[in-house]
């Protein structure tokens, strides 16, 4: 069946987008797309996901326009679903403030970010989210906060027990001070 086919393909090209972020990952993302809707009710929130992976790759491939536009098509996908608040609704506005941040929109990926923020609330902050803030914090050169974020991002990750997380936050900070 058709959702079968495109549950497949968004494997595939969420697999292909992680390991070389070429046009294999968008190939698969815009087959299961197609798949999705050749469906006569495709789940919306699986349609946000593909939506996603789409503007994910695009943006590894240097296509910015076409990765904000599938970026912002996903996070209104959601926000019609009454699910932007949620975990899948904050991780897509940190992903998308991350395809700013590629692009070189840091005003936008910081705005991006502090609404993922909002939506978290304080105890749900995740020490990526944090990261990305700090980083568009540090490129628009607000150097202060940009540690303080990247220290609560450590924290957050210590807290976690999130190994890799709290490397990356630490690498954050040598940034800010270098």
């Amino acid at each position: 069946p058709a959702i079968q086919r495109a549950e497949a393909h968004s494997y595939l090209g969420i697999l292909a987008g992680t390991m070389d972020g070429g046009p294999r990952g968008v190939r698969h993302s815009e087959a299961a797309f197609a798949a999705l809707r050749s469906q006569r009710r495709p789940t919306g929130k699986f349609e946000a996901s593909i939506f996603a992976s789409l503007g994910h790759g695009y943006s590894v491939q240097g296509r910015m326009l076409d990765a904000d536009t599938h970026m912002e098509m996903a996070y209104r996908r959601l926000e019609e679903l009454g699910l932007e608040a949620t975990a899948h609704g904050v991780t897509l506005l940190s992903n998308w403030a991350t395809v700013n941040l590629r692009a070189g929109d840091v005003r936008r990926a910081e705005q991006l970010a502090e609404r993922a923020l909002a939506l978290a609330g304080p105890g749900e902050r995740s020490a990526f989210l944090l990261m990305n803030r700090a980083r568009a914090l540090e490129l628009r050169g607000r150097f202060a906060e940009a540690e303080a974020g990247f220290r609560e991002a450590e924290q957050v990750a210590k807290d976690a027990k999130a190994l890799p997380a709290v490397v990356f936050a630490k690498a954050g900070q040598a940034s800010v001070l270098i």
